[in-house]
């Protein structure tokens, strides 16, 4: 005896010193992959160092050139501001007329002039005076064509004549050129510099390293320039005003920066050469990362084999578990472990899915004795003061209101016994509402009017049985009119509802008692009580939470009486629509 359990020991420790070889041998494995993910993590930083190194140097790029436009506009602006607040002439330009005009005028544009000279890309000037009458203008001598000029002037005169015009920047583009016009107009004269946004761009083009840069702009959200300007660039507004400055889909590094104090964007996008973003040193780096990675792979293939695919194979058979397949586990493995781990699982989802089995066929049956339960109860007092009722027809001698009396207390307890039809149609549920009604009025002789309105094309909705009849008996036997003989009126409306969560249809009942106490109203709208077993509308709410669980709502309130409204999501025996 002692021998066989130190034979069977001696088999346990082999059995355990194989596996732990498998386990070193992996972590080398995990090691060499450690060192892998640190040169792959260099080789990230490598590169991303160097893509921002570049993004730096194109920013930087479009910086100057925007401090370039913005230097151009803040000179205009100290011009402009001079000869606003301290020029003499062009004080006096204000008032004078005739003669006297031409002399200020003359001496005026003498010093504009001298601006466009001393101020790199001012391309000219237009003054009005005279009661704007009167103008003079001046170009710079590189900014020459007849049509530029005078499309400078046709819209110069626009803004000059525009009602809302005050002393500020405008940008527009023309038909030719897009134009930066500083505008200070007074009573009896305007003076407007102007730049010619173009003749920057042209500028800008001429050095050597903005070979693959195109200049544009954006003012007040949108591409200032030709149509062909505003398509290619439109799409990228948004994300340079949001300061969001990255490479387009169709390979341009588009950046944009806003001038001060103005609604204007300076924007460049650069044409991108991808290996830009490679050096030297990152190219080796990569190079020897690829040698690692053959390693690895090499190395993982073999891993593969013994234990990754054989694990995938459990994992995956473990999600159809979770999905109700009842497949036994196959780990496809040769490894000890992973084949007990397949027996271990097999034995568990038998007995998991007997234990569904199991749970699922005693929940049915208890949801099934509960909605027989709450069917089947019946109220004695109502078919007993029937019976009376239809004994005092009988002395009567009125043989056709007998027959009716008879039918309708038939119908209504053929439709209290139907315990197994949890669902019935619209329109079925509209007749025995309506079988119930005309029963009542046999009854008690009572003066009831039932008022529907069902919207068209859903008759054939399935309800809960009697939703609809509870709160009209519940009207019948409770609404207070005051006066015994006064008319009870019943509204019953039934509407479809389209939500993002599905098809609802909304069923409203209405009289015109004296509504709920405020003590009813506060317990109805409370909800089920838990542990209570009620009758009428804490019945209906009951089944309802067995056929919808919580997607069905009751809401009451009072509004010239009693209303009592129910929202169900769809639900059908059969095909058709898609089922809760």
């Amino acid at each position: 005896m002692k021998k066989t359990i130190n034979k069977n020991t001696k088999k346990t420790n082999t059995k355990k010193t194989k596996s732990l070889r498998k386990v070193i041998l992996w972590g080398l494995a995990i090691l060499y992959s450690a060192i892998l993910i640190l040169l792959l993590i260099m080789d990230v930083s490598v590169i991303y160092q160097h893509r921002q190194s570049v993004f730096r140097n194109w920013d930087s790029r479009n910086t100057a050139y925007t401090d370039a436009v913005a230097t151009v506009i803040e000179e205009v602006n100290r011009n402009m501001y001079a000869t606003y607040a301290y020029d003499q002439n062009y004080n006096e330009l204000k008032t004078a007329v005739g003669v006297d005009s031409y002399v200020d005028a003359y001496e005026l544009t003498e010093k504009l002039k001298g601006y466009i000279n001393e101020t790199a890309d001012l391309t000219g000037y237009v003054l009005y005076y005279d009661g704007f009458e009167r103008r003079d203008y001046k170009f710079a001598s590189n900014y020459t064509g007849v049509k530029l000029q005078e499309e400078i002037k046709e819209i110069t005169e626009l803004l000059i004549n525009g009602q809302e015009v005050r002393n500020s920047w405008y940008f527009v583009h023309g038909n030719l050129d897009s134009y930066a016009i500083c505008v200070y107009k007074e009573v009896g004269v305007a003076l407007c510099e102007f730049i010619s946004l173009g003749q920057i761009k042209e500028n800008f083009r001429k050095y050597p390293e903005n070979e693959n840069v195109t200049p544009f702009f954006i003012y007040n959200g949108n591409v200032l320039g030709l149509e062909e300007e505003k398509e290619a660039f439109e799409p990228y507004v948004d994300q340079i005003l949001s300061g969001d400055f990255k490479i387009s889909e169709d390979g341009y590094y588009i950046s944009g920066y806003q001038v001060n104090d103005t609604d204007f964007y300076v924007c460049t996008a650069i044409k991108v050469n991808r290996f830009v973003f490679f050096s030297e040193y990152g190219v080796i780096l990569v190079l020897i990362t690829m040698v690692a990675i053959a390693t690895v792979i090499i190395l993982y293939v073999k891993m593969k084999n013994q234990l990754l695919r054989p694990l995938r194979n459990l994992t995956d058979q473990m999600n159809q578990m979770s999905l109700g397949s009842t497949i036994p586990f196959d780990s496809g493995s040769t490894l000890e472990e992973l084949q007990q781990v397949s027996d271990t699982l097999n034995s568990m989802l038998l007995r998991l899915h007997e234990q569904e089995k199991r749970t699922y066929e005693e929940t049915i049956e208890r949801q099934k004795s509960q909605m027989q339960y709450l069917s089947m109860q019946l109220k004695p007092h109502f078919y007993l003061n029937g019976l009376k009722a239809l004994n005092a027809v009988a002395i009567n001698g009125d043989t056709e209101k007998i027959q009716d009396i008879v039918l309708q207390l038939s119908e209504h307890l053929r439709g209290k016994l139907h315990v197994e039809q949890e669902l019935v149609t619209l329109e079925s549920e509209k007749n025995y509402t309506n079988n119930y009604i005309s029963l009542q009025k046999n009854i008690t002789d009572r003066s009831i009017v039932v008022d529907w309105k069902i919207q068209e094309g859903i008759k054939e909705w399935w309800v809960p049985n009697l939703c609809i009849q509870t709160f009209a008996e519940n009207s019948v036997k409770y609404a207070k009119l005051g006066n015994i003989m006064s008319e009870l009126h019943i509204a019953i409306s039934v509407t479809e509802l389209n939500t993002e969560d599905g098809e609802y249809l909304d069923i409203s009942i209405s009289d015109n008692g004296a509504g709920y106490s405020e003590e009813l109203l506060s317990e109805l709208n409370d909800g089920i009580k838990d542990g209570a077993a009620g009758i009428g509308i804490d019945n209906l709410m009951r089944r309802c939470r067995l056929l919808y669980d919580d997607r069905a709502q009751f809401v009451f309130y009072n509004d010239g009486g009693a209303v009592s409204e129910l929202i169900i999501p769809w639900k059908k025996n059969g095909e058709g629509r898609e089922e809760v």
